[in-house]
């Protein structure tokens, strides 16, 4: 312990010595920890979990069901897009078939369009579900 003590009186010495490179030693480090830090919070903040890309796309709903076609579809858990997995069996999506399959759900259809919103700028377009 000895050794400490007179190695930290040495280091206190010398610090108040020269205060300017003390200040400096630690902006060196404090800068870049700092830096590195702010950008691992940006990451974590911008890059969405499933879990919360799922809220984002299903809102309140148990399940988002696209039927862009008649065919076998493989989807895995962790995303929400499916994957077509052999060939149109020819048979139209259609709502009766989707509640067979999911039986006392209720069903609600999402419908897409666009709308003019009038601004200062003018009139821009704008998604609308």
């Amino acid at each position: 312990m000895n050794g400490w003590r007179a190695a930290l009186r040495i280091a206190w010495r010398e610090a108040r010595r020269s205060r300017g490179r003390s200040a400096l030693v630690i902006a060196l480090i404090l800068v870049p920890v700092a830096a590195l830090s702010f950008a691992a919070i940006v990451y974590d903040s911008t890059e969405l979990t499933p879990d919360e890309d799922a809220t984002r796309h299903m809102g309140a709903a148990e399940a988002l069901v696209r039927w862009p076609r008649g065919g076998p579809v493989i989807q895995q858990p962790d995303q929400l897009l499916g994957i077509p997995a052999g060939k149109d069996e020819g048979r139209q999506p259609s709502e009766e078939r989707l509640k067979a399959l999911l039986p006392d759900s209720q069903l609600l259809s999402v419908q897409r369009t666009g709308i003019n919103i009038r601004t200062t700028a003018g009139v821009g377009r704008a998604d609308a579900r």
